[in-house]
């Protein structure tokens, strides 16, 4: 784990101030003070962060635009969490976030802010696209001018872009499958929540996952539902749907961002034996984890990949070093009861 300057002057007893002036060779401090400081950060590999170092020599306030393609959700929030983190380790360098939330799916708002970041003379802009011609033809425009835009959890087709950072969506889709081909019983009728179609990453994860699970010709897909992006109806939504299909053995659950409908498919469960894959993690799936209800899941870390996209903008602002429409793919890994454990530990070092 990385040491602050702050725990490096707190084991010293002097300010951070002091702390600073003494690794940038700056300022008198005495001989004693700062060979006690020296043999801290050599005792903890002290590693200075260089982007930190970098940005404030140039001493130049850059803001950076997040925009949204919902109000709010488990996923959102996350990432929003990471970016904030991510924000208060370079504040002091220049670094400036303001998160801007989007009607849910509604691409004419999400061009507005587009343009709004602009007109502000934002530095860089890092966005979960709408699935739009209107905001793919703004992103390309942007991309001429030499504006720096990530496209963050979802990607766009026909785009340019300066990076991508988020999961590889094809691969998501058909891992999911074949851990559902995997589990459970042979002989499967499986229904398939996914969150709204209108952002490509859920399109592509779907058709992959749906390619995966034809390959075995014991599953039967039983239905396809698109979730609402709030607690109440996906709830109503998916209760509705499991009882309007009491064949369904197996579920996919293929979001985190809503618990409500994981809520209605644990209960049914409770009534009838199913098999739960979800591919996400919050706290209905760490509930039905706990109980015995959920099988598996496909998961990401949601809150590093908020941070790695302002490490990513950072970069590119600070020293220009990102190719363009570079790809950051983040790792999906399977989780069973028996390491569920381990990985929510990890994300709370």
């Amino acid at each position: 784990m990385s040491v602050t300057l702050k725990e490096i002057a707190e084991l010293a007893g002097v300010s951070v101030g002091t702390v600073s002036k003494v690794l940038n060779n700056k300022g008198r401090i005495g001989t004693e003070v700062s060979e006690k400081i020296r043999r801290i950060t050599r005792e903890l590999d002290y590693q200075p962060n260089s982007l930190a170092i970098s940005l404030s020599a140039r001493k130049r306030t850059r803001k950076i635009a997040v925009i949204l393609h919902v109000m709010d959700n488990y996923v959102v929030s996350n990432l929003v969490k990471g970016i904030n983190a991510a924000e208060k380790e370079l504040k002091e360098s220049g670094i400036e976030v303001s998160i801007r939330q989007c009607p849910d799916y509604d691409s004419d708002r999400q061009l507005a802010l587009l343009d709004q970041a602009v007109e502000e003379h934002c530095d860089g802009i890092i966005i979960i696209p709408i699935n739009s011609d209107k905001i793919r033809n703004r992103i390309n425009e942007l991309y001429e001018q030499q504006f720096p835009v990530i496209l963050l959890t979802s990607m766009l087709e026909h785009t340019n872009y300066l990076a991508y950072v988020g999961r590889d969506y094809k691969k998501a889709g058909l891992l999911s499958g074949a851990v559902v081909d995997l589990l459970g019983c042979s002989k499967k009728d499986i229904a398939i929540f996914i969150p709204n179609k209108t952002m490509l990453s859920n399109d592509v994860k779907l058709d992959y996952m749906l390619q995966r699970l034809h390959e075995n010709k014991n599953n039967t897909i039983g239905v396809v539902s698109e979730l609402p992006n709030d607690e109440i109806h996906s709830y109503l939504s998916v209760k509705q749907c499991l009882d309007a299909y009491p064949a369904i053995n197996t579920v996919i659950y293929a979001t985190s961002a809503t618990q409500g409908g994981l809520q209605a498919v644990l209960e049914a469960e409770k009534k009838r034996r199913l098999m739960v894959v979800t591919t996400g993690m919050n706290e209905m799936t760490k509930k039905g984890f706990k109980e015995g209800l959920v099988q598996a899941a496909v998961v990401e870390k949601d809150f590093f990949q908020g941070t790695f996209v302002m490490k990513v903008m950072a970069e590119h602002l600070i020293n220009g070093s990102i190719k363009r429409n570079s790809n950051f793919f983040s790792k999906s890994e399977i989780l069973l009861k028996e390491n569920v454990e381990d990985f929510e530990n990890e994300l709370t070092l």
